[in-house]
């Protein structure tokens, strides 16, 4: 990881990247965020979105005592559509481990090589298309609820 996701200014003296990985667990829902992976979206996301994270950190953390902390967040979104758009990313790479530049002349998405691990398929009970975890042959048993 290199020196820049390392911060002590704002964030009481917490590592940036266990802050990016609160900020994405109150964005996304998701309470055990991998942290490993959180650090590689967190260095993929930065060189584009790296200021407005740094501005969500800082807001996560005057906003986290709040009674509906996701609820006071969405406030200050609202108001400022650059943090949005890079909180709407901060999703999306968790969901479907890619996300978009900011620049609109690129609409490519950017992949962020982790598409069996996305929040997504977890989310709806499901495997990744062209992907599985299962042994050869698992299609052959019926599914069980776990």
């Amino acid at each position: 990881m290199n020196g820049s996701t390392v911060s002590a200014d704002p964030f009481l003296g917490t590592d940036k990247r266990e802050v990016f990985l609160k900020l994405s667990a109150l964005l996304t829902g998701f309470e055990d965020l991998d942290p490993l992976l959180g650090e590689d979206y967190l260095q993929r996301l930065e060189p584009l979105y790296g200021a407005e994270i740094g501005e969500l950190c800082k807001l996560y953390y005057e906003n986290i005592r709040e009674a509906d902390p996701l609820a006071a967040l969405n406030v200050e979104l609202t108001a400022k559509a650059a943090l949005a758009v890079a909180a709407r990313q901060i999703v999306t790479i968790w969901l479907l481990s890619l996300f978009n530049d900011p620049n609109p002349a690129n609409k490519a998405p950017i992949l962020a090589g982790h598409f069996e691990r996305g929040l997504l398929w977890r989310l709806i009970d499901a495997h990744p298309p062209a992907f599985s975890f299962g042994r050869h042959g698992y299609w052959a048993k019926p599914p069980h609820n776990s």
